[in-house]
């Protein structure tokens, strides 16, 4: 097989090498690492922390503060976690303001 890829031109050569196996099995690794890295996030519920996938049907998506985007696994942990994140900001503003 190599004798017949040294007779190819460069371009087809680099083409083929392209599908090799080994590259293959280590390419699958890095492409798992990254589809968790993009699509998989904990629930923003600091009482579950579920890890969740970001595009799942049940995935619930809200901007509780500042236009961000936070992940639910339900609407119970939506619920209390917007709540939360509300309360702890509200309560940082009380502080900042008593402190002047």
């Amino acid at each position: 097989m190599t004798d017949i890829l040294t007779r190819l031109p460069k371009e087809l050569q680099i083409y083929i090498w392209e599908y090799d196996p080994e590259h293959r099995v280590k390419l699958n690794k890095v492409l798992d690492e990254l589809d968790y890295i993009v699509n998989w996030t904990d629930c923003y519920n600091d009482m579950c922390e579920k890890p969740i996938h970001k595009l799942d049907k049940d995935t619930i998506v809200a901007i509780p503060l500042f236009n961000n985007l936070c992940y639910f696994c339900n609407e119970d942990c939506c619920s209390y976690g917007t709540w939360s994140m509300r309360y702890d900001y509200r309560k940082s503003m009380r502080n900042r303001n008593r402190n002047r």
